[in-house]
């Protein structure tokens, strides 16, 4: 083309091909109850009530920070997400689009929830006085660390199907383990 040679490249007139984005099923209904009455009790409850009730994304949960929740007006602030990287731990950044940065009102199960999870939370550090690295974090391991995302193995096969339906959700799209019990 540079010496005149060819009159047109044909890479000009190609169209590539659109990516195909993976389609995310939600639970039904009765599954989400069903991940719900599982995972009550669990130490991580208030994420599962927050992931089914807002349909955050997992690196927006994993990224909340207390200072982004205030329980009395019922809301919360997306501000940012949680990253990892091979070998690379953790990382903080902004939600990709100005849509991504949003308030969003809590249910009042979801309140309830982050209350008990909050009030949790602040026994754990206190009993891991010294132990316990404070990054203000809403869910995080039991040292106080983000919590980085992990897919739990399948669940057995002796499992109903709803449940594990629940669980298959919940690790490949939050990408964290389930409820052990569910």
């Amino acid at each position: 083309m540079a010496d005149g040679l060819i009159p047109r490249s044909v890479a000009e007139v190609v169209k590539p091909p659109l990516p195909v984005g993976k389609e995310i099923r939600p639970l039904s209904p009765e599954q989400a109850r069903t991940l719900l009455k599982e995972a009550h009790g669990d130490r991580l409850e208030a994420l599962y009530v927050l992931a089914v009730t807002t349909g955050m994304r997992q690196g927006e949960l994993l990224g909340l920070k207390w200072e982004d929740v205030d329980l009395q007006a019922r809301t919360l602030r997306v501000r940012r997400t949680l990253s990892t990287a091979t070998g690379r731990g953790f990382s903080f950044s902004a939600p990709k689009t100005a849509k991504g940065r949003r308030s969003i009102k809590l249910p009042a199960t979801a309140v309830s929830s982050l209350s008990n999870h909050r009030d949790a939370q602040l026994e754990e550090r206190d009993r891991l006085t010294g132990l316990w690295q404070d990054h203000d974090l809403l869910f995080t391991t039991q040292v106080g660390t983000p919590y980085l995302a992990r897919t739990s193995s399948p669940a057995p096969s002796s499992r109903s199907c709803s449940v594990q339906t629940c669980q298959t959700y919940v690790s490949t799209i939050y990408g964290i383990p389930a409820p052990h019990y569910c």
